[in-house]
């Protein structure tokens, strides 16, 4: 039996109380997840797949040499490998973060190990068809970008801008990149529980696929309206928070120009702008988790797990907010030193991209005339 459904507006004001109120946590365990799956999970993988290309006896992957490095049965169990440890930190991420939201919204705890326990679990379920489902799933998700539900693994995996403006040059491929982008998010929007159903039921993928589409059958558009609303507010404190930033630090640079302010100001920006990305991830969770439960679609052994044991972090808030402040630091002394330079050479890396595509000769042309030093 469904519970009451809430008004727009109410769900809107429950995201952003929870989102507030909870602030502190999630930023410090998005961010932790944010380098634990982009910094280490990724060079891990990359690692894997130099071992796959290495016992290939191949020097690269293309579309050239695809039939030759999926003919050895050997290639081709590493490679399946490979897909499971891409899976494994898709979900170590989204468990931690499905339970750390769930936990909020009934009152309870989850630790990490229960959500690591839980991903765990997750890849053990896809030695089976659900894999297939579940691999689709990833696939139609690289063109979108970083639209919808994606993991900070899957954000750094896109189809390059120089195969898409290609494709873009003539109308047919403009008309159909837009038609293939807006029939994808719309099958996107409507399995976009699927994940939050994953790690929140006992259910297989295909399952969970079927149950998504069925809770957004006649409320997609309350859905879309409740994510824009939300993000509507979001994108508007960051923009204010960002404004009155360039003001004050516009004005301190007016003074007096120095290596401090300009590290300020480009480490405060990338701050803003790192922290309203892991609000707008986590908002939408929140939106999907609530839902999903007002739906009664949340497995009853999870609506009465027993609270677990929750540690203080304030050293570990406190350190993650350092560290991301001394790798923002580093980065805009470099660039402001190389700006500065008078020995600094300017590289235009596969040409002027605004003005052609990579490595056109309209591209090269156009960075030559901007004063490029190489291409």
């Amino acid at each position: 039996m469904e519970n009451q459904t809430l008004p727009v507006w109410k769900t809107v004001r429950f995201v952003l109380n929870n989102l507030f109120s909870n602030k502190i946590m999630y930023v410090r365990n998005a961010a932790f997840l944010q380098f634990f799956v982009s910094f280490v999970g990724f060079r891990i993988l990359s690692t894997l797949f130099k071992g796959i290309i290495f016992l290939s006896g191949q020097s690269n992957f293309n579309f050239s040499n695809m039939k030759l490095f999926f003919s050895s049965p050997i290639i081709i169990l590493a490679f399946i490998a490979y897909l499971f440890a891409v899976i494994l930190f898709v979900f170590i991420e989204f468990s931690i973060l499905t339970f750390m939201v769930y936990g909020t919204i009934s009152k309870t705890h989850f630790s990490w190990r229960t959500s690591l326990k839980n991903a765990f679990g997750e890849v053990r379920e896809f030695f089976s068809p659900q894999f297939i489902y579940f691999l689709l799933y990833l696939l139609t998700l690289l063109p979108l970008g970083k639209f919808g539900m994606t993991s900070f693994l899957t954000e750094q995996l896109y189809i390059p801008n120089f195969i898409t403006e290609e494709i873009q040059k003539t109308t047919a491929g403009a008309i159909g990149s837009i038609l293939l982008f807006v029939v994808l998010a719309y099958f996107h929007l409507r399995f976009i529980y699927a994940i939050p159903l994953q790690i929140l039921t006992n259910h297989c993928f295909l399952e969970n696929l079927k149950t998504s589409w069925s809770l957004t059958k006649k409320k997609l558009w309350r859905h879309i309206g409740i994510f824009l609303l939300v993000e509507i507010v979001l994108s508007l404190i960051g923009f204010l928070v960002t404004f009155i930033l360039t003001i004050t630090l516009g004005y301190l640079s007016s003074i007096m120009d120095n290596v401090f302010i300009v590290t300020s100001l480009f480490v405060l920006s990338k701050l803003v702008i790192f922290f309203m990305a892991i609000y707008t991830k986590i908002a939408l969770i929140i939106i999907l988790v609530k839902l999903a439960d007002d739906q009664d679609a949340v497995d009853v052994t999870i609506k009465h797990h027993i609270p677990e044991i929750s540690f203080k972090s304030t050293i570990i808030t406190v350190a993650a907010f350092i560290g991301l402040t001394i790798y923002y630091s580093s980065e805009a002394i470099t660039k402001y030193h190389w700006e500065n330079s008078s020995s600094a050479a300017i590289v235009a890396h596969r040409g002027f991209t605004e003005y052609g595509v990579e490595n056109s000769l309209e591209a090269l042309e156009a960075a030559a005339k901007e004063g490029a030093d190489y291409v």
